[in-house]
């Protein structure tokens, strides 16, 4: 894997339908989300990746809902920590606890939890 986080912008000169709205964060992270285009996902209106359409609500609705498996990456949902409940906070550790307690790597090309 070639590492692009040099470029400063479209590094692979991609063509949107429209303007791309730009992700956050580490490009290097281990979890990263991406999506087709504004259009279809949402954020061309707020500027933010997955929002202001009913796609980026499903899309976000079903990303925390269950942690995703796939080849060579976990998921693992969570909530706007400005919404949670007294209780979230602790339930999201357990469950981060448990995922790196176990050995979690890719096989063949198949995601595997071992342990």
């Amino acid at each position: 894997m070639e590492n692009v986080t040099s470029e400063v912008s479209n590094p692979f000169g991609i063509q949107y339908p429209g303007s791309a709205v730009a992700g956050y964060g580490d490009a290097n992270a281990d979890v990263h989300v991406g999506g087709d285009h504004p259009g279809r996902h949402g954020g061309a209106g707020a500027g933010v990746p997955f929002t202001d359409s009913a796609a980026g609500v499903r899309l976000q609705r079903i990303l925390h809902a269950e942690g995703v498996t796939g080849r060579g990456f976990l998921l693992v949902p969570v909530a706007d920590p400005a919404d949670w409940a007294p209780a979230d906070e602790r339930a999201l550790r357990r469950r981060l606890a448990t995922v790196l307690s176990r050995d979690y790597r890719q096989t063949k090309g198949v995601a595997t939890l071992v342990g």
